[in-house]
Order: structure tokens, then C-alpha cells, then sequence
């Protein structure tokens, strides 16, 4: 009895924490799907210049305040070497990430979902578990701080990997387009 009681006190942070990121992931999916259906109705509607005053106005307002903090904590993680930044714009490029502002923006969300997942195991524990003390809660605040600082670095790989899939299965489409437009008389710049 006493260990079930010890397993469940440490099985809460990490539903919390799944918790947490599935309502993140909902929100920035609910907001992505919502520009998308007022981009496609301000087409069919021709209202295009209304449209995008209201987009802006709604959706915008929330990606630029969140854009605007990732970018104030970039500074405590963004690399101070050349050759660093070089390699994680490499990266960013990969994943189809254009901008000067991109870096900022990824090295202040890793900031941001370290800081958030600190304070969300350390406020679960003494708001719903509270027995957790010590060496315990520090290790797990540490360990979900870790994971946020971690978080965003995994979901570039995912849209790394997202992107050499796509390109990947459209190169015998294209390659394929070359081979007709040339055998046309055609040159490569037509396709």
C-alpha cells in the first residue's frame, strides 16, 4: 500500500506534464486550423484586404506576444559561437525555417518550456501532491526543465525528418517532369 501511494505521488508530475503539452499543442493546432479556414474564406468571399486586417488583429496578436517573449530569453541560450549558429541555421533551413529572427525564436522557446516545465512540476507539488519533499522534488523539477529545454530541439528533428520524407517521395514526380520537358526541347529553367 505504502508503495502504490509512492508510485502514484510520482506518476502525477508526469501526467501533468503530458497534460500541459497536449493542451500547447491543441492551442497552436486550434489557432493554425482557425487562420487557415478565415484565409480560405476571405479568398472566396473576395475580401482579402479585410481578411487580413482581422487575421492579424486575431490571431497574430497571440504568435506575436509569444514570438515577441521567445525572442527576450533567446539571449540565455543562443550560442555564442559562429560556427554554432552557423550549423543551427543549417538546421533551421532543413526543417523550412527561413528568417533572421528564427534562431531567436527557437533558443527562447527552449528558455520558455524549460522555465514552464519547472514551474509546473514544482507548483503541482505543492498544490496537489505536496508530499513530495526534497532531493525528490528537486530532481523532478530539474528533469522537466531538462525535457523543456529539450522539447523544441526534438520537434525540429521531427520537421527535418518531416520535410526529407516529403522531398523525398516528390523527387521521381519531379524528376520525372524534367525528363519530359527536355525530351520536348525544352530547357531545365521551363520546368
Amino acid at each position: 500500500s505504502e508503495d502504490r501511494k509512492m508510485s502514484l505521488e510520482a506518476v502525477i508530475p508526469l501526467l501533468v506534464f503530458i497534460t500541459v503539452i497536449l493542451f500547447i499543442v491543441a492551442a497552436y493546432l486550434y489557432t493554425a486550423k482557425r487562420g487557415t479556414e478565415q484565409r480560405v474564406l476571405d479568398r472566396l468571399l473576395n475580401e482579402e484586404e479585410d481578411g487580413k486586417e482581422k487575421l492579424k488583429k486575431a490571431g497574430s496578436s497571440f504568435k506575436e506576444k509569444m514570438l515577441s517573449l521567445f525572442s527576450r530569453f533567446s539571449k540565455y541560450a543562443y550560442p555564442k559561437m559562429e560556427e554554432d549558429i552557423s550549423t543551427a541555421r543549417q538546421k533551421f533551413l532543413w526543417a523550412g525555417w527561413r528568417g533572421e529572427r528564427v534562431p531567436y525564436y527557437f533558443y527562447g522557446a527552449k528558455i520558455f518550456f524549460a522555465l514552464l516545465l519547472f514551474g509546473v512540476v514544482t507548483l503541482t507539488n505543492f498544490f496537489y501532491v505536496g508530499h513530495v519533499k526534497g532531493n525528490i522534488l528537486i530532481l523532478f523539477s530539474v528533469m522537466a526543465a531538462v525535457i523543456g529545454f529539450y522539447l523544441p530541439s526534438l520537434w525540429l528533428k521531427w520537421k527535418i525528418y518531416q520535410r526529407k520524407e516529403i522531398m523525398f517521395k516528390g523527387f521521381p514526380d519531379a524528376l520525372d517532369m524534367m525528363v519530359v520537358c527536355v525530351e520536348a526541347g525544352m530547357g531545365l529553367d521551363a520546368t
